[in-house]
């Protein structure tokens, strides 16, 4: 049986480190809150989108996404997902 190995990339630095980590028998899961490090992405993977829930509640020149205490309450909005991301991908390499 192989290694069942994750790499996930958290964060648009996360995002570039597992794109150029290339181990065998491992999958890749990118989770960002930015499009511009997911859209460079090169390697096959899986990617999750953290939108803003509020975004547009707020004014128009919203900057929360500068802001690590946004960040990180917008990421638990999406913990069931992301816990579902990761779950699949152990069962896709199952499947395999």
């Amino acid at each position: 049986m192989a290694n069942k190995i994750l790499i996930i990339g958290v964060g648009s630095p996360g995002v570039i480190v597992a794109d150029k980590i290339n181990l065998p028998n491992s999958k890749k899961l990118f989770i960002d809150s930015g499009s511009f490090s997911m859209e460079d992405v090169k390697s096959d993977g899986n990617k999750f989108a953290i939108v803003c829930k509020d975004y547009g509640a707020c004014s128009g020149f919203c900057h929360c996404y500068n802001r690590p205490d946004f960040c990180k309450k917008a990421a638990l909005d999406y913990e069931d997902e992301i816990r579902e991301c990761i779950k699949n991908a152990f069962t896709e390499q199952d499947d395999e």
